[in-house]
């Protein structure tokens, strides 16, 4: 035999019947007039909240849109200052602070510093370790049979040879520095 819920039809709840309801009464406590006046109340009083807000939102992007030109105004005024300071620095760096001269007494090196130089250049870890990778990369480059890391590294030539050259450039300048130090001992 099936279970019959017992459910009241004004309120739904299942604990009671319609005629035992305490939540709702069976008569109206207004009129449908009354009814639709609330109904249009509310519906007023949300349209109100929503022209607030709108109006609330309105303020918030101008308020936004005030700061934003002030963060424009500042970051300006701060490349102006930074062009003024540049602008300082390089009359600073090209004017003479004293009468004295501060170039080296000898731009010229003799033929037998500059072989010490190239030994120094070519004694170097950095220069030694580029150069072999060019090395391997030579080798490899006339094999016919390569695999895929062979031939990713045949592809890195170019970055290697622009690094040995920036290893040249670093190692002569440290060369020329030590070289520079030992004469004037």
């Amino acid at each position: 035999m099936a279970s019959v819920i017992v459910q009241c039809s004004r309120c739904r709840g299942t604990d009671h019947i319609a005629k035992d309801c305490r939540k709702l009464s069976f008569l109206r406590s207004s009129t449908r007039a009354e009814e639709r006046e609330k109904r249009l109340a509310q519906q007023a009083q949300r349209a109100a909240g929503r022209e607030e807000q709108e109006q609330e939102r309105l303020e918030y992007d101008m308020r936004k849109q005030k700061r934003q030109e002030q963060a424009e105004q500042w970051a300006a005024r701060q490349a102006e200052r930074a062009m003024k300071e540049m602008g300082k620095q390089e009359d600073w760096e090209s004017s003479s602070q004293s009468t004295a001269s501060t170039a080296p007494t000898r731009a010229t090196l003799t033929s037998e510093e500059e072989d010490q130089l190239q030994r120094m250049v070519a004694a170097d870890n950095n220069v030694r370790r580029y150069e072999k990778k060019l090395r391997e990369i030579a080798q490899l480059e006339v094999r016919s049979s390569l695999d895929t890391l062979q031939k990713a590294k045949i592809e890195q030539k170019h970055e290697y040879e622009l690094e040995l050259n920036a290893a040249r450039g670093s190692a002569l300048a440290r060369a020329r520095q030590e070289l520079q130090r030992t004469t004037m001992v």
